[in-house]
């Protein structure tokens, strides 16, 4: 018995896996005639002939009628050509007539066709093959990977292989054994064991392994075993082992994860050049209908739906650097699942349906890539250095990620409906007390201040800028661009957040990041130092220093190989969590930056004396000067109608005033303005005259902080105590960095459900007394709905809830309010 050929050193390997599918198989010799022709297109000498399968491939391995397959093209060396005549043949006498008493017989007989019929037509195909002169051997062709030596995977034996299998001609067919001496091919078939339906492969080498079983049979036995498939035939029994089978389909129809085991079980280490799964037709999305006819029909085709299976392959191997970018799956998608496993007489319906899928743009640039990676050694290797640089890259992306990156962007509020308009507009004359935004936008000034005090919308206006279409439309055909692309990179310190979210190392590490992943041809030439070192050579602590990252940063922005334009949207300088002698060092740091060619930076700030004396004399603008429209629309769209239906159009120019008021006082700062518009709304619900509204919003403090505390000292005495644990909970969730390392606790840290049934005192409503069984979403939107009710009588605004807008806007308002979050009010 032979073993394996082991290819020449270093050498990767070329596998194909051929699914079952009943006469279904002919689409996979359709598509495996495709690849042989593409490969023949390549060669300059015109009398080449079109490539056999078993010389381009190292292993073949199938299952059902792609065990068949396997046999012919592997163990009797066919053409695809020779397969398809012979295939078509096959279906014809095997298929062509039932047994005489037909469905009902089945559930008795054990099958709806004759197994001998199946067994005869093979046993005539094996002595057609072997009346030729001798069964060609990859041996003879020119092929670089062909050899005369067959030798064992392990490296312990050689077996001298002749270049002549001749003496197969002489054989009576029954007597020709599936293994081969003289091969140099591995191939295998699979077939279902019927003692214990485990599915076994059978050879045509010697595996040398302990729990590999090596069966010594015929290849119309090997034939016979692999395409019984059940119902359709009877089992086959092995005459020197008494072993019975039946169809593999019944428990592996897609050979390809046992093909690629098989490979490294034979070879070690083997790499892979190419990985060829064929197909026989997706299957059908249809209900199963009653009566014995669909049962046996469905039945055969869940036993033959390979499809699925080879997608959870693919999903338990797309990491697989040896792997990925190199298997290829050929199946076609359309009509093939309306024919059955015997259709013998439908070749020319299923040519048609194979020609329209490989006639895909999809499917011919598959065929192109597989084509390249079958015939070239040396875009194998391209491949594979390209596998590993993009690992490579994705390691240094995810030590610069960290979970919190866009947290601050996403909670930050939209803004008003059309408010900050303004910044896209030209000023007018007389107008120049701010830097016009779109003109900076043109220019080579590099640094953007925006100033504003606590609460006046700084934050919700850089996320206005940042979302906003208009920005990156009006950089891409400025002068500063001069036609190149434009990358933005944005960061948003938050004071209340984790200490990467406040932080000069977040800072910088979420920028490498968003500049890397738009750019990660540079990621080796920032990192070259770390970018080649193993797993266990690569070093986090070092790489993840401040000054390193400071170095990166740098780095990136003064890299001559640096195509693009940069624009960075920084937010919320003063959150930045350090003293004043490191927020200088921190304007140091973008004034040295926005030097470099082709940068920009927006920032945003309050006023403190460091960003004053720093970005003061440059381009910018103070939000107090140009809110007030802004302002006045928000209040008049969230009073207007509603004091109007609660007091009567009599009253709408004392509910003018009362606006104007609001508006007048406001001095810019829209939190301040929120926090009285709720005021506001609560009078209106507990029946407060027009007047006491008035006199309540005049007795409001007019600076934010002050306002915190009047509203403090409103929460009533019993709710204090109350308020205090609430406030202290949801600290520690924006807070605990710890906490959040588990993936559920950071998706539900902020949830008003989550806050609810952490500090309800209801017996019935207490997590560790009720039944675990999941919420159902209207019963999360009562919960979030009674928390909402809470903070506002127990905190008064000072803890914000959100209705979950943004990520649901097309979802009804209880999922609205199932996934509402709270937060701590802005400072």
């Amino acid at each position: 018995m032979s073993t394996s050929q082991q290819p020449p050193e270093n050498q990767p390997l070329r596998l194909l896996a051929l699914d079952g599918g009943g006469v279904k198989g002919l689409t996979s010799l359709l598509i495996l005639r495709r690849l042989m022709l593409q490969l023949k297109r390549d060669v300059t000498d015109p009398d080449e002939p079109i490539p056999r399968p078993c010389d381009v491939f190292d292993l073949i391995g199938g299952t059902s009628t792609g065990g068949l397959i396997a046999i012919m093209i592997g163990r009797l060396g066919m053409t695809v050509d020779e397969c398809i005549e012979t295939y078509k043949k096959l279906g014809k006498t095997v298929f062509g007539k039932k047994k005489a008493f037909g469905i009902g017989r089945t559930m008795f007989s054990g099958s709806m066709y004759e197994t001998k019929d199946l067994q005869t037509a093979i046993k005539t195909l094996v002595a057609e093959r072997l009346k030729q002169e001798r069964v060609p051997s990859r041996a003879d062709t020119d092929n670089t990977r062909a050899a005369n030596t067959i030798t064992a995977p392990r490296g312990d034996q050689a077996v001298q292989a002749s270049s002549s299998s001749s003496g197969e001609a002489a054989q009576d067919p029954e007597d020709a054994p599936l293994n081969d001496i003289h091969a140099d091919l591995s191939r295998f078939v699979c077939a279902t064991r019927n003692k214990t339906f485990n599915y076994e492969l059978i050879r045509n080498y010697t595996s040398g392994k302990p729990d590999q079983v090596d069966y010594d049979c015929t290849i119309w036995e090997a034939g016979s075993a692999t395409a019984a498939a059940p119902m359709l035939f009877g089992p086959v029994t092995f005459q020197k082992s008494t072993a019975k089978f039946s169809d593999g389909g019944t428990t592996i129809n897609c050979p390809l994860p046992e093909v690629v085991n098989e490979a490294r079980r034979l070879w070690n280490s083997p790499q892979f050049a190419c990985i060829v799964s064929l197909g026989t037709g997706w299957p059908a999305n249809t209900m199963v209908k009653s009566g014995l006819l669909s049962f046996l029909g469905q039945t055969v085709k869940v036993l033959t739906d390979a499809q699925k299976k080879y997608e959870a392959w693919v999903r338990g191997n797309r990491d697989d650097l040896n792997i990925k970018e190199r298997y290829f799956r050929f199946n076609v998608e359309q009509g093939m699942d309306q024919l059955k496993l015997d259709e013998w007489a439908e070749t020319e319906e299923m040519t048609a349906l194979t020609d329209s899928y490989l006639g895909q743009d999809k499917q011919m640039n598959e065929v192109e890539h597989c084509v390249k990676l079958l015939r070239t050694i040396d875009a194998v290797n391209e491949i594979a250095q390209v596998a590993v640089r993009d690992s490579r890259q994705r390691r240094i992306l995810n030590l610069l990620r960290f979970r919190e990156i866009h947290a601050r962007h996403e909670e930050i509020r939209l803004a008003h409906r059309e408010t900050f308009e303004w910044l896209f507009h030209e000023t007018q004359p007389g107008e120049r007390s701010w830097t016009n935004f779109m003109e900076w936008l043109q220019n080579d000034n590099s640094v953007y201040w925006i100033n504003g005090k606590a609460g006046s919308g700084k934050s919700t206006l850089m996320k206005f800028i940042s979302d906003d279409s208009r920005l990156m439309e009006a950089l891409r055909t400025s002068r500063w661009a001069n036609g190149r692309p434009v990358i933005k990179a944005s960061f948003y310190f938050w004071y209340n957040g984790t200490s990467m979210q406040k932080s000069r190392k977040g800072l910088m590490q979420s920028l490498l990041l968003q500049l890397l992943e738009l750019q990660p041809h540079l990621i080796s030439i920032i990192f070259h130092e770390v970018f080649a070192l193993s797993d266990n050579d690569f070093d986090f602590e070092k790489f993840s220093t401040e000054a390193e990252l400071m170095r990166a940063l740098r780095k990136t922005l003064d890299q001559p190989e640096r195509t693009s334009n940069l624009i960075f949207l920084i937010d919320g300088l003063d959150e930045y969590n350090a003293s004043e002698q490191e927020m200088v060092a921190l304007t140091d740091l973008f004034q040295s930056l926005a030097v470099l060619p082709r940068v920009k930076f927006v920032l945003s700030s309050r006023p403190l004396p460091a960003y004053v004396q720093a970005f003061q004399a440059g381009a910018g603008l103070e939000l107090r000067m140009l809110t007030e429209l802004d302002i006045e629309k928000f209040v008049s769209d969230k009073l207007k109608d509603r004091l109007s239906q609660a007091y009567g159009e009599r009253e709408i120019d004392r509910i003018q005033k009362l606006i104007e008021y609001i508006v007048k006082y406001a001095s810019g700062v829209f939190r301040w303005v929120d926090l009285v518009v709720e005021a506001v709304l609560e009078g209106i619900r507990h029946c407060n005259t027009l007047y006491e509204l008035q006199e309540e919003v005049k007795r409001l403090p007019l600076d934010l902080i002050p306002f915190y505390g009047h509203m403090w000292n409103g929460i009533k005495p019993e709710y204090r105590i109350e308020a205090s644990q609430l406030f202290q909970l949801v600290r520690k969730a924006m807070m605990d960095e710890d906490a959040m390392q588990l993936e559920w606790v950071y998706e539900h840290r902020h949830r008003a459900v989550t806050l609810f049934l952490a500090t309800t005192k209801d017996p019935e409503q207490q997590v560790f007394s009720r039944p675990i069984l999941p919420l159902t979403t209207i019963r999360k939107s009562e919960l979030a709905k009674l928390m909402e009710g809470r903070l506002r009588s127990r905190c008064m605004w000072l803890l914000d809830f959100h209705c979950a807008e943004a990520e649901y806007r097309d979802d009804p308002d209880e999922v609205k309010l199932a996934y509402a979050t709270v937060q701590l009010a802005n400072r």
